[in-house]
């Protein structure tokens, strides 16, 4: 009649470890994500992430297939890049074409190369003529810094519209983290170089 679920305090790691493997078992899965084990395992995602420093090594702990890549290399993003565009039969390969068939995400790429452009060139492939290169913290700043002096207080996130604004609040929010937390970076970064 009446049931108590497990008491899950201060459990040790073998029992996280075991119950991420009788998830996956349960599951007939050798890669487990984060909404797989949602509803189905004893813990929360973020406590076994927490606990083994990501959820991926937590997997890897287990002894299952992770669905993410770590430690790619320069040549492994390369390979993968060159190995998509030959699957679209393109010159050029999108970030959202990437995600759909590439092996990895963007970060691997980000960190080797520090763009998707300079991805596309390392792999020998074009860029698209629609491709947006990543607004940059100093443009944002800038087209803050104009706003602000136009309007001649703080600006609001109503404020950040054309013509006034080149950029909309949303995307200082994306970029930061928040529209309060985008004004502390502008602020702090005036200080900085004056």
């Amino acid at each position: 009649m009446f049931h108590l679920s497990p008491n899950n305090r201060d459990q040790p790691d073998d029992v996280l470890l075991e119950d991420l493997r009788a998830v996956a078992e349960k599951l007939a899965k050798t890669k487990l994500t984060r909404d797989d084990y949602i509803g189905q395992g004893r813990f929360a995602p973020a406590t076994i992430a927490n606990r083994f420093g990501g959820w991926g090594r937590a997997l890897e702990r287990a002894g299952l297939a992770t669905s993410r890549h770590f430690f790619v290399s320069r040549e492994e993003c390369i390979t993968d890049l060159q190995r998509v565009a030959r699957i679209l039969g393109a010159s050029e390969v999108s970030v959202s074409s990437y995600r759909e068939h590439g092996k990895y995400s963007e970060k691997p790429f980000l960190t080797h190369f520090g763009s998707w452009m300079s991805s596309l060139a390392a792999a020998g492939l074009d860029v698209s003529e629609n491709y947006k290169p990543r607004i940059t913290d100093e443009a944002l700043f800038e087209n803050l810094e104009v706003v602000w002096q136009s309007i001649g207080r703080q600006p609001t996130v109503n404020d950040m519209h054309p013509p006034r604004s080149n950029y909309s609040a949303d995307v200082y929010k994306r970029r930061f983290g928040g529209w309060r937390k985008a004004l502390e970076a502008f602020v702090e970064g005036v200080r900085t170089f004056v």
